[in-house]
């Protein structure tokens, strides 16, 4: 899960097609400064029907 600002602001650039994974940046995340660090989302299956690397 992931909240509806990180869903919106995803970039091209943040998914490996190849492994499936959506890496969203620390500076991305919400937390304290400090704390912030990089979240791996695993894309499903089926990802490829909605989302198409039409980026690159």
């Amino acid at each position: 899960m992931v909240r509806t600002a990180e869903a919106v602001s995803v970039e091209w650039s943040e998914i490996d097609f190849e492994q499936a994974i959506w890496r969203i940046p620390a500076e991305k995340m919400k937390g304290r400064k400090n704390e912030k660090r990089q979240h791996d989302v695993p894309l499903s299956p089926g990802y490829g029907d909605t989302v198409t690397n039409e980026g690159n």
